[in-house]
């Protein structure tokens, strides 16, 4: 049986940060944005210009002591026709599609834990928006309980989506793919970086 844990503030998901960080390697669909320092970034930045707006909503899964999969959400109030709503949608949203990380084959089992975990809580929101999901996206369609008369269920377009294949899976793969005149800039680019003494990453 897979148990949700919803978590308010980062530093306390800092025990999974390696686990948080290889399931998104491992996982479908793998990206820079959903990695525990993006969402570390994120939200010191957010401190800075969002002025405490949202609260923090980082879901865990696990089953067992295992962590099988995530998601993070942020909760932000708003005035709609003269009343204040609490809406429930994704952290971020500067990946391309932004989703629930699960381990491979556990997608499904994932996503109904993470229903059925938000539903539960249904006082605290009034709106659950997940933004750009896809035809692949395992929180799609919601489940038998989020159709029934107690929620309204309402699927709108995504956004125009462009994917570029990669014919390379390494970095020297990278490298030989440029242009002659690109790898002679990047080369001579490195070489002046180089030269300023010890450079780290």
């Amino acid at each position: 049986m897979i148990e949700v844990r919803c978590l308010h503030d980062l530093a306390q998901a800092e025990p999974w940060r390696e686990a948080i960080n290889a399931l998104n390697l491992a996982s479908p669909r793998p990206d820079p944005f959903s990695t525990f320092e993006f969402y570390r970034n994120h939200l010191r930045n957010a401190e800075l210009f969002a002025k405490g707006r949202f609260q923090l909503w980082l879901l865990l899964a696990f089953d067992g002591a295992e962590l099988v999969g995530y998601l993070a959400l942020k909760r932000s109030t708003h005035r709609v026709l003269g009343l204040r709503a609490a809406r429930l949608d994704m952290l971020t949203e500067v990946a391309d599609r932004p989703h629930l990380v699960a381990r491979n084959g556990q997608e499904a089992a994932v996503s109904a834990a993470l229903y059925a975990y938000l539903l539960s809580r249904k006082k605290e929101w009034s709106l659950l928006e997940f933004q750009q999901q896809d035809e692949r996206s395992p929180l799609q369609p919601p489940p038998a309980l989020a159709a029934s008369v107690a929620y309204r269920v309402t699927r709108w377009p995504t956004l125009a989506n462009a994917t570029i294949p990669l014919d390379w899976d390494s970095l020297a793969g990278y490298f030989g793919a440029l242009s002659s005149k690109a790898r002679s800039n990047v080369s001579r680019q490195m070489r002046t970086l180089l030269a300023t003494g010890e450079a780290q990453l």
